[in-house]
């Protein structure tokens, strides 16, 4: 049976951060290729170190972007939710069932969304890469999420928006889905979580929660 769901952050409870940081900055006129946005905000080192690390790497290693980390951890905190997602969490939660995040973030990023009170009144529990010291490229966040929840790694599903983390998070011995926004409709499973959509998603996700979350009569 599943003890705890595990919702992405980024993607999933909000808009695709590279996509929402590229598009305000070009409206302020600021000229940045969306891929080296994208390859700075999800640096191995950045998601995985302390505060400031960040900074550093804007005035060192893509100091030719003539971005502050002050502009960018300001636009994090703008980025809307997606809030078919949060109702859709807080309706699990109103089935009794635990709700957890797991993320890789910016440290500075990290301590605004702990200090959100809709955050705080949700998620049971939630795991950041900055904390883990490791991102979801490595087996090690997935090992400290399964040990926070207490539970073994099956009996723990994941919802994220990169196959690539659901591949791995299958490999690793989880139960995962993947999210698709409303831009990209490629997967069978799940295909979109929009207005219209959203009631359909439930479904499918109810269904599979009623599979797996009754324990056995065994």
């Amino acid at each position: 049976m599943i003890k705890a769901i595990f919702f992405d952050y980024g993607g999933v409870l909000v808009v695709p951060a590279t996509k929402y940081i590229y598009e305000e900055l070009t409206k302020k006129g600021k000229v940045v290729e969306e891929e080296k946005l994208r390859e700075v905000l999800w640096n191995e080192e950045v998601l995985s170190g302390p505060k400031g690390t960040l900074d550093l790497l804007l005035k060192t290693k893509y100091k030719e972007l003539k971005l502050s980390s002050k502009e960018i951890i300001t636009f994090f905190g703008k980025i809307p939710k997606q809030k078919k997602v949060w109702d859709i969490a807080h309706e699990l939660k109103e089935k009794k069932i635990s709700i957890a995040l797991i993320s890789d973030h910016i440290a500075e990023v990290v301590e605004m969304i702990r200090k959100d009170k809709e955050f705080q009144d949700l998620f049971e529990r939630a795991i950041f890469s900055t904390e883990a010291k490791c991102s979801k490229n490595s087996k090690g966040i997935f090992d400290k999420a399964a040990e926070m929840a207490d539970a073994s790694p099956n009996e723990l599903l994941l919802i994220d928006d990169h196959e690539s983390v659901i591949d791995r998070a299958k490999n690793y011995g989880w139960q995962a889905i993947l999210f698709k926004n409303p831009t990209d409709a490629r997967n069978d499973y799940i295909t979109v979580f929009s207005e219209q959509s959203s009631d359909k998603y439930l479904e499918i996700l109810e269904r599979f929660l009623d599979k797996h979350l009754k324990p056995d009569k065994n």
